[in-house]
């Protein structure tokens, strides 16, 4: 897996923790991210707003979503709640009526797709076949990755119970000593 150029890696650990805690897709809130604000670059991304989240107009915001975490929270919680792990365009458009509300709801749910599906074929391919994680296994997923043990913390249902078996294992190894 390979990142695109506008991701760095403080900002994908991030993401990558936000999706597993919520389980969804990390291309959507990335997509969503470039969309908005080019992935911090453009109007309130720059002010830390790099999902437009809680941005009302041009001269107001609300503080409590800013910053990359609280763009990342407010976001993947709603993306859980309303997308699957691989949505469709119309599945967009839904969310996009019910939760983002753009001024343009078809435009919007256009360019955003079109971005994601773009960062599924050249940088997620793999998200193509792989399950969104159950969530007892979203804990050991996160620590194998911060450890270092995984490059990649998503897969399939056989990967996930390989890695609580393995967690564990390594948790009774630890208790022992």
């Amino acid at each position: 897996m390979r990142l695109p150029k506008f991701i760095s890696e403080d900002d994908w650990d991030l993401i990558v923790e936000k999706s597993l805690q919520y389980r969804v897709n990390p291309a959507l809130p990335i997509a969503i991210g470039w969309h908005e604000t080019n992935w911090g670059r453009l109007g309130w991304g720059r002010l830390g707003y790099h999902l437009g989240v809680g941005c009302f107009s041009e001269h107001e915001a609300d503080e409590r979503f800013k910053g990359l975490e609280n763009q990342l929270d407010w976001a993947c919680g709603r993306i859980s709640e309303f997308l699957p792990f691989r949505p469709t365009l119309d599945e967009l458009k839904m969310f996009c009526n019910k939760v983002w509300r753009p001024a343009n709801c078809n435009s919007w749910s256009k360019s955003v797709y079109g971005i994601y599906k773009n960062l599924m074929k050249n940088y997620f391919p793999e998200f193509l076949i792989y399950d969104a994680p159950p969530s007892y296994a979203v804990q050991p997923l996160f620590e194998f990755y911060k450890k270092g043990y995984l490059n990649f913390p998503w897969g399939t249902n056989t990967f996930y119970r390989l890695i609580v078996v393995l967690s564990n294992v390594l948790r009774k190894k630890d208790e022992r000593r």
